[in-house]
């Protein structure tokens, strides 16, 4: 039995951008002229929660991950690599099944864009620019890294294909 597009009579398209995580994946939806339209951080289990929210969209925007970040000179394990790659996957599952386009883009190419920050910004660095710059977009404060990502991570995507720059 084929499931119901809620999409079918919007004029308007959806992006949800998500900076995923093993426990509580933050998302950012925003609409296709640019306004943000809600963004937050939830459990991932239960699923239909996250259902709920990935079908009113067009477009999952996830950051992608790589096994450098992972590697032994860092505090990332291989227990929590695949923990998250796990949670990554049924995210984009549930994209599919909603016929939602999935969308992945590096930490990189959002950062640079979005953060102005070059390739050896540390980590605390681009956590706070990326804090600065959600607050920035949403005129409030944004304490949450992983909102914060999220918000850039969706802003990203649409300013890039809107304006093919930012």
């Amino acid at each position: 039995m084929e499931k119901p597009d809620v999409r079918k009579n919007r004029t308007t398209q959806k992006i949800i951008g998500v900076d995923p995580s093993s426990k509580q994946p933050a998302f950012c939806i925003i609409s296709d002229k640019g306004d943000i339209i809600n963004y937050g951080q939830m459990p991932l289990q239960p699923l239909a929660e996250w259902e709920n929210i990935i079908k009113e969209c067009d477009i999952l925007v996830i950051e992608r991950q790589f096994l450098k970040q992972w590697g032994a000179n860092n505090s990332g394990n291989v227990k929590g690599l695949i923990t998250l790659v796990k949670s990554v996957g049924m995210l984009e599952a549930l994209a599919y099944l909603n016929n939602v386009k999935v969308v992945n883009v590096t930490a990189s190419q959002w950062q640079n864009a979005m953060l102005n920050a070059g390739y050896k910004a540390k980590r605390p660095e681009l956590k706070r620019l990326s804090k600065l710059r959600a607050s920035e977009e949403t005129n409030k404060t944004i304490h949450s890294n992983d909102i914060s990502d999220a918000i850039c991570i969706a802003l990203y995507y649409y300013r890039f294909t809107k304006y093919k720059k930012l």
